[in-house]
């Protein structure tokens, strides 16, 4: 193998290196922009989820309320129903 020929093959080598290299690179920046993307898609769906979740636990709340006797008695009340021991206005 003469000079010239592994000079051009250490060039081809190098270059070939290169281009990887940056590829690689490539690749990586855009995988790790596309993590944190999906963390932060991730965030957002953790958030939506805990919110979900207190409209769930506010709604059984206010169910446990419109099922105890006061409240059933005031909507009737409101309604025109009584006691017959009430005294009427």
């Amino acid at each position: 193998m003469n000079e010239s020929k592994f000079k051009r093959l250490v060039a081809a080598a190098t270059a070939t290196a290169v281009i990887l290299l940056v590829i690689l690179i490539g690749v990586l920046v855009y995988q790790l922009a596309a993590i944190n993307r999906e963390r932060t898609l991730q965030r957002e769906y953790d958030t939506a989820i805990a919110e979900y979740q207190r409209m769930i636990d506010d709604k059984e709340e206010i169910n446990d309320i419109k099922k105890q006797r006061w409240y059933i008695e005031k909507i009737a009340r409101e309604l025109g129903y009584y006691y017959p021991e009430d005294e009427r206005l």
